[in-house]
Order: C-alpha cells, then sequence, then structure tokens
C-alpha cells in the first residue's frame, strides 16, 4: 500500500491548512491572555534578578551575624558555644543586714562607776596589762588575767565564774588596746556576754584617786 501525500489530494491539503490555522490561532490567544493576566506566566526581568540576587545575599549575611554557633539548616536550631565570660550572679545584700568588720562593741565605764560596782561586788574586776605591770601596781580588787594569755590559761579562768559574770576589762591607759582585746577573747572564746571596758584604764585611777586624796575634807 502507497503513503498518502496530503498534497495530492486537495480535501486534506483544506483540512491541514485548517489544523494549523486552529493551533496558531490558539498559540496567539493564549499568549496574549498570558500577558494581560496577573496570574500569568513571565520571564524575571534583568532588575527583578539583581533585587533577588541581593535580597539573597543579605538573608545569608543576617543568618551569619544571627548565629554564632553550629547551625543545623534541618532542624532550624543553633547550638552556641560555651564562653568563660559570662556574668556572675552577684546577691543584693539590703543595707540592714550588711556584713560589718565583726567588731563587738563593749559597754564603757568611768572609774567611778566601777568603783561602786567593785565595792558592791557587782562585778569583777580584770587587769589585761602584763603580769610584771600587774605586780607593780595596780587597782585593788583587780584580778591578773594578761591579754596575751594562751588559750588554756583561758580554759581554765571560765571554770571559775559562771557564764553570766560581769566584768570590767582594764589596761594601762586609752593608747592601751590589751583590755579591748582581753574583751573579745572572754566574748568569743569563752562565751561571756556581760563584759564592760574601762577605756581611761589604770592612768585613768591614777588621776582621780590622787585628786580625792589632795581634796581636803569639811
Amino acid at each position: 500500500m502507497s503513503a498518502i501525500n496530503p498534497g495530492s489530494h486537495p480535501k486534506c491539503a483544506s483540512f491541514y491548512l485548517q489544523l494549523c490555522g486552529i493551533l496558531l490561532a490558539a498559540v496567539t490567544l493564549g499568549l496574549a491572555y498570558n500577558h494581560a493576566s496577573p496570574l500569568g506566566v513571565r520571564a524575571p526581568s534583568a532588575e527583578e534578578k539583581a533585587n533577588t540576587v541581593a535580597a539573597l545575599s543579605i538573608r545569608k549575611a543576617s543568618r551569619a551575624i544571627s548565629r554564632t554557633g553550629y547551625v543545623n539548616e534541618t532542624l532550624a536550631m543553633s547550638l552556641e558555644p560555651a564562653t568563660t565570660n559570662l556574668p556572675t550572679f552577684q546577691p543584693t545584700v539590703p543595707p540592714d543586714v550588711a556584713p560589718t568588720n565583726n567588731q563587738i562593741h563593749f559597754p564603757e565605764l568611768k572609774w567611778p562607776q566601777v568603783k561602786e560596782f567593785l565595792q558592791t561586788k557587782q562585778i569583777v574586776l580584770l587587769d589585761a596589762r602584763l603580769k610584771s605591770n600587774y605586780d607593780s601596781s595596780h587597782i585593788p580588787g583587780a584580778i591578773s588575767l594578761p591579754a596575751n594569755s594562751p588559750a588554756s590559761d583561758l580554759q581554765t579562768f571560765a571554770m571559775q565564774y559562771p557564764k553570766d559574770t560581769r566584768f570590767v576589762v582594764y589596761c594601762g591607759s586609752e593608747t592601751c588596746h590589751m583590755s579591748r582585746t582581753l574583751a573579745e577573747n572572754l566574748t568569743k572564746l569563752c562565751g561571756y556576754n556581760n563584759v564592760s571596758e574601762m577605756p581611761g584604764g589604770f592612768s585613768e585611777y591614777l588621776v582621780a584617786e590622787s585628786g580625792a586624796a589632795k581634796t581636803p575634807t569639811p
């Protein structure tokens, strides 16, 4: 059987011409609709391509700045590396409970008060000076307990007096700090809580008693 040549039959040639005309019209209409419709598909212009590339570059740069650790794009999470300069938490201490220098305040007495308490046996008077100074001269009725006494001597002394005993401590003068040292040892090491200090010390006693001796009796 021989192949049919469309050009050999006038009807076939006319049919093919009509078919080509329909296809061409359909393509033309389709292009016109695509160009006129906002939903049509268009090739991006050179300016749009440049804007897209710039937007992608900015997005990558922002990701690089915001994420400093190891980034997993699949899980959309980042692991930040540990740093050694993290701020440490510092609790705030209210002014009324702020730490002090741990110095104990002892009530201070003058010799006339000490003399009255000593005469009525309301106190135990302690001489905080060295034993040699005490042996040379001291306030009558005072007990020698040097401020530099070892802990064993303080413990032996504490066994002789109950914890509520009222002590008054003195040393040489206002410039001498041995009385304060002994008062702190009695409080911190021996547990006494009723300790007072006579800051004027033995010098105040001598001045006061010498003045009283010179005062003529009426």
